[in-house]
């Protein structure tokens, strides 16, 4: 507001930090629209937006500060305040998935991060605590622990583990809220499913090395009959500092019997460090299998003589 009786030019609004309770915003947070006054006529009035970004993780409470309205000759001092609100919201992965062996105690991780302001302090549950098959053999599930306290901007894992009995089916068991995280003040229960895959041990030590292998053909549910030719493409990429000579082995099993109908592997083929290389291979599909069952087709990519230190997995499920 210009009170006096000349213009007065070039009016410019410098901002100073805002200090509160927590970190202090700085004033390079603070912007204006306009950015400046270029001209204010004598007994005349601007209006100024005021914009003030708030940083993701500040700690809520009232943070005060000033603006410095000058020309170089004239100026005035504005107080300025801002009230940041408490915010609380989590991410979490869209589900947690486990994979293991008949037998096997297999872990999988559930991570929170506080995406909120505050401290949380968390309950975690799972309902139902364990899978049942159609023999009532059971995958018992625990938690590694039932309460995480999270800073904001910080994460916490928190281990869901699966023990599966000996005799159970294989195929894949999931509920879609079966991890359940409450408390911390949240607006409501958020729920994670989860879901554990019972399959044959394929690489013979479990996965390990630096290995990554993708299947593209064939695709999920496509369908074959008694003696067709499925074509298997994978593409295989070697992170490891060194090249390795790597051989694909693809296995179809009948998944209800627990039984491995049909296997063919790749020649060894030699890749460079942190390099990749396309495996293209035929499997026959046998005369013999029971058409109802379900079949999954599992491919492992290993290093040739040392399976136990460079193996890895992948799969689909076919009709």
């Amino acid at each position: 507001n210009n009170t006096g009786p000349e213009n007065i030019a070039l009016i410019f609004l410098m901002p100073a930090n805002l200090i509160g309770s927590g970190t202090n915003i700085s004033s390079s947070s603070i912007t204006f629209s306009p950015a400046s006054i270029p001209n204010l006529n004598a007994n005349n009035t601007a209006s100024i937006t005021v914009s003030v970004v708030i940083p993701q993780y500040q700690a809520p409470g009232l943070y005060t500060g000033t603006i410095n309205v000058t020309n170089g000759t004239y100026s005035d001092t504005l107080n300025l305040s801002v009230n940041v609100n408490e915010a609380r919201s989590i991410s979490q992965p869209s589900t947690v998935s486990i994979k293991g062996n008949r037998g096997e105690n297999k872990t999988g991780t559930l991570t929170i991060t506080n995406n909120g302001n505050v401290n949380l302090n968390l309950n975690i549950a799972l309902n139902p605590n364990n899978f049942m098959d159609s023999n009532n053999d059971t995958i018992s599930l625990s938690l590694g622990q039932t309460s995480v306290s999270i800073s904001p901007g910080n994460s916490s894992s928190v281990n869901v583990n699966a023990l599966i009995s000996s005799n159970m089916n294989y195929g894949t068991y999931s509920n879609s809220t079966a991890i359940q995280i409450s408390g911390g003040g949240l607006s409501a229960n958020v729920v994670v499913p989860l879901e554990v895959r019972v399959q044959p041990k394929i690489c013979d030590n479990g996965e390990r090395g630096n290995l990554e292998i993708s299947i593209s053909d064939p695709g999920t549910n496509e369908e074959f009959m008694p003696g067709e030719t499925i074509s298997i493409s994978t593409n295989v990429k070697n992170s490891a500092s060194s090249d390795k000579d790597i051989i694909v082995e693809a296995d179809l099993y009948d998944m209800q019997d627990g039984k491995r109908i049909k296997s063919n592997r790749s020649r060894a083929v030699n890749i460079d460090a942190n390099s990749d290389e396309d495996f293209d291979f035929d499997l026959v599909v046998p005369y013999k299998y029971k058409e109802s069952h379900p079949f999954t087709l599992f491919v492992k990519a290993y290093e040739q003589d040392n399976e136990d230190d460079q193996c890895r997995e992948n799969s689909v499920d076919i009709d």
